[in-house]
């Protein structure tokens, strides 16, 4: 009896382990890239920023249904501000122009802040939709006795 209730434990806790984290490899693609890019805006250390985004990136990425087409885009964006980071010139200086989804002072703002890119901009979850508000109360019925 002893064996079954510790087995039933058992299997309770190794189900309650679970993930259910969505886009752990893609977003391991987009920190990847990410780090190789912050080389250029002075991170020293790639290889220990990607150790940590492997980790970190087991939660996953906050928007669900990212397409391959989409990481792909972001990826390209990203490796295209890096090389204009490693030019240390401004955004809209850069040989490779940048799409942002807002004007930024220094190509290292669009490293540390991938969202700010247009094809990354899917890295925003959209935000939750307000609830509907109530439907007003009906106004009550007029007494109809005289009294």
């Amino acid at each position: 009896m002893r064996r079954l209730v510790l087995g039933a434990v058992f299997v309770w806790l190794a189900g309650s382990c679970g993930t259910d984290a969505s886009g752990v490899s893609e977003c391991r693609e987009i920190e990847d890239a990410r780090c190789t890019a912050a080389a250029s805006c002075g991170f020293p250390d790639v290889e220990q920023c990607q150790r940590y985004y492997r980790d970190h990136c087991l939660h996953g990425l906050a928007v669900d249904d990212v397409s391959a087409v989409q990481v792909d885009a972001c990826i390209a964006e990203i490796d295209r501000a890096g090389r204009c980071a490693a030019q240390q010139v401004a955004p809209e200086s850069c040989s490779e122009p940048l799409s942002t989804t807002v004007v930024v002072a220094q190509v290292c703002d669009l490293v540390l802040r991938p969202e700010l890119l247009n094809p990354c901009a899917f890295l925003v979850a959209a935000p939750e939709p307000e609830p509907a508000p109530p439907a007003p109360a009906a106004a009550p019925a007029a007494d109809a006795g005289g009294g």
